[in-house]
């Protein structure tokens, strides 16, 4: 690594030309990889991982928070079986068939400005759910706040591993697994610390607070190089690279470019099922759906453990249980 002074001074030139660059006999072409491997892992990996779970976070949150308002729900609008599921399935029903039918949009726009849209728009949801002056107002929300998270989510997973190179892409994966999973263990440990003291609106509110620093970090950083390359945009992937670069203290050499990738197409349902990726389809198909359907079992099942007489009789006010 080289002092911090050399990389800054190297970072602040501007990005080489590309037009230029093909016909340049000392311009120095390297793989993405390759490129990566030079930057290597640091505080700029930590950012955007950071960024990933603050992200992540507020999608499984929002997902699993039905879990532990139902019950004050239910006493406030006074919810009949029928509608206390249709609630209790709105969101998980509405992610599970947009992150299925719009996986490619972030293919076709790019991660970052889909991922800030899918943020800002679910903390909006969010806010107008936790002031729903009905249900059915409440019940609307909740599909469109399911909806944007499924939007987000196989953005948010290509967007943890495109800064990396091939080796630690499990380590992003991972990484937003464990925060969705860190999303159901913080809303259940607040519920237990402050949910009947301010109540079933201001802690929606509360709990979907974190996810407001990833929708700013995500418009403020660089877009995916690797995103970048294929779509052919390699002034801007070289320029996320600087970023990276600078933020890891490492000296990237002037006349380094980045392999265009404009011939490499983007992903396309057709080519999942051809001979060279249909095992891994179905695998891959099969392990996300079985930890889905565990997840969302879970948290429509956790609402049963929190009391079996929901209100105190002859009140609205949700009875205290056990857990609570």
């Amino acid at each position: 690594m080289k002092p911090k002074d050399d990389a800054q001074h190297l970072l602040k030139k501007e990005t080489p030309n590309y037009s230029k660059a093909a016909h340049d006999p000392e311009s120095k072409e390297l793989e993405l990889n390759e490129i990566y491997e030079l930057i290597g892992l640091g505080p700029a990996q930590c950012l955007y991982w950071s960024t990933l779970v603050l992200f992540a976070y507020q999608s499984y949150s929002e997902l699993s928070i039905l879990s532990v308002i139902l019950p004050s729900l239910k006493c406030e609008w006074d919810l009949s079986a029928n509608f206390e599921a249709a609630i209790n399935i709105s969101a998980f029903a509405s992610f599970a068939l947009c992150s299925a039918i719009f996986g490619r949009v972030a293919d076709r726009y790019g991660r970052k400005p889909i991922l800030v849209a899918v943020g800002a728009l679910s903390f909006v949801a969010t806010a107008v759910s936790a002031t729903s002056a009905n249900k059915w107002m409440f019940l609307t929300t909740r599909l469109i706040t399911g909806a944007v998270s499924g939007v987000g989510l196989n953005p948010s997973i290509c967007y943890g591993v495109e800064f990396v190179k091939n080796k630690y892409r499990a380590h992003g994966n991972f990484i937003s697994l464990l925060a969705a999973l860190g999303g159901l263990a913080v809303v259940h440990g607040m519920a237990w610390w402050f949910l009947q003291a301010v109540g079933w609106r201001w802690f929606i509110v509360i709990v979907s607070l974190p996810g407001l620093p990833s929708v700013v970090l995500f418009a403020i950083l660089p877009g995916s190089p690797r995103f970048l390359c294929v779509s052919g945009q390699h002034e801007k992937a070289m320029r996320s690279v600087r970023f990276l670069a600078k933020l890891n203290r490492v000296h990237l050499e002037e006349n380094v470019r980045v392999t265009s990738y404009e011939n490499e197409e983007l992903g396309s349902y057709s080519k999942l099922f051809t001979h060279s990726f249909r095992r891994s389809t179905l695998s891959l198909s099969m392990i996300f759906f079985s930890i889905i359907f565990i997840q969302f079992g879970m948290i429509i099942f956790l609402p049963l453990l929190y009391s079996s007489d929901y209100c105190v009789s002859g009140s609205r006010t949700p009875r205290t249980s056990a857990m609570l």
